[in-house]
């Protein structure tokens, strides 16, 4: 006797956009896991009222290790999401592997480096050829003539004559092989296309697309859904919206589902780009580039990974570059123990910004000299120059320490209010 399918999903990790959008999670999955700092993360009162009458049970006793957390956060570096993540985002990751490693036992299953096989042919000026008029094109699939003149071994061609020529070559054996369309062909299966248009008519109500169907078609059509009626949903899964993580699961090998409850399986990574001397990187923490040593170059970039293995860049070129802070000229460098100036290379050197000593003594109780000092309570240090800068920790850098101060900034509010007064 043939098993049950598994229709729901064993152990099921849920975001908190799962949770705004008031998923029906027990249609979903039989045991529901989140964090106690996704649930912190949901300020929607109506949310947090449905969170309180839940239909079932959610479980926030299951914490990720620290190696399922160094494992998820390694990965994402190397699939260019690591920014776009917040460290909630990474603890739902690492508990979903965590989960994973639980239940089968190890995670020699999982991907340990993302599948990133550069394009070797540029598909930009291999794609589709100029159509002649009257003829017909025959349709080549991904094994093309093409193939045949350009060497897959290499990045680029050797010459820019070698590729234009093995295009031409490829454009001539085409139109040697095209149809020639007849046109009183056409007109015959258009008067046959009458004909049948009125048997057509009879069964027009045939084929509608209604609520109850909705899903059936989906998944026949296989946006993304689990096509295969004999396939079982996994043991664990995570469901979020978030792109960013659905990119590591999938390509770690870990399942995520759509707020449908569909498998996706379709993966995309980000890489960056510069725009000056178009190289490109997956080291998404760069600031310069490592080509050119440009500053703000760099743009983060999609790409998409194919069944073949291939990369494919989208670029949106009509986005115009942000030249915000080139206009005037950057302030005079100054020197000091806590200089705030801009940055403007990789290999400059920056102010530590340690703190005074007074700063990082801490009050020990058990100290034989605690009696013999001027003051039992803490001190707090108020006085010195780090203080007064806002010096939290040594090595502490404020977010736009490195921006010009000259720069114009966008001002909003009433202008009309204003000029009244």
């Amino acid at each position: 006797m043939a098993s049950e399918r598994r229709t729901k999903v064993k152990h099921l990790v849920v975001d908190a956009n799962a949770f705004i959008r008031n998923v029906n999670l027990q249609e979903i999955g039989e045991n529901i896991y989140s964090l106690p700092n996704v649930v912190e993360e949901i300020r929607d009162s109506a949310t947090r009222q449905r969170l309180q009458v839940l239909p079932y049970k959610l479980r926030l006793d299951r914490t990720p290790t620290t190696e399922s957390l160094c494992a998820v956060t390694d990965f994402s570096k190397k699939t260019g999401d690591y920014p776009s993540l917040s460290a909630t985002d990474l603890s739902i990751l690492a508990l979903t592997h965590f989960l994973e490693r639980e239940v089968h036992g190890n995670v020699d299953h999982l991907s340990v480096t993302p599948k990133q096989n550069a394009p070797l042919i540029n598909p930009k000026r291999s794609g589709e050829l100029t159509l002649i008029g009257g003829v017909r094109m025959p349709v080549v699939s991904n094994g093309s003539e093409l193939d045949k003149f350009v060497d897959r071994s290499e990045d680029v061609p050797e010459t820019e004559d070698a590729r234009r020529e093995a295009e031409e070559e490829c454009l001539l054996k085409r139109i040697e092989n095209v149809d020639i369309e007849d046109s009183g062909a056409e007109m015959e299966n258009s008067s046959d296309a009458e004909v049948d248009s009125g048997e057509e008519e009879e069964h027009d109500d045939e084929g509608w697309i209604t609520t109850d169907n909705i899903q059936d078609i989906k998944r026949t059509m296989g946006f993304g859904g689990i096509t295969s009626q004999d396939e079982d949903m996994p043991l664990v899964a995570c469901i979020t919206s978030d792109f960013s993580m659905q990119n590591v699961l999938i390509q770690m090998g870990l399942k995520c589902l759509s707020m449908d409850g569909m498998c996706i399986r379709r993966a995309q990574t980000y890489i960056l780009r510069c725009f000056a001397c178009f190289q490109r990187t997956s080291e998404m923490t760069r600031i310069f580039c490592k080509s050119c040593g440009n500053k703000g170059t760099l743009k983060k970039v999609a790409v998409e990974i194919d069944e073949n293995g291939e990369m494919k860049m989208f670029i949106n070129f009509k986005k115009p570059i942000n030249q915000r802070g080139l206009r005037y000229s950057i302030p005079l460098f100054r020197g000091g123990k806590h200089s705030n100036n801009p940055v403007l290379n990789e290999y400059q050197p920056r102010p530590q910004n340690k703190l005074p000593k007074k700063a990082l003594r801490k009050l020990n109780a058990l100290d034989p000299d605690y009696a013999a000092q001027d003051s039992p309570f803490s001190a707090k240090d108020v006085q010195s120059r780090a203080a007064m800068l806002d010096v939290r920790h040594i090595g502490a850098v404020k977010p736009g320490l490195d921006r010009d101060p000259y720069m114009n900034r966008v001002r909003t509010g009433n202008k009309k209010k204003k000029n009244r007064l």
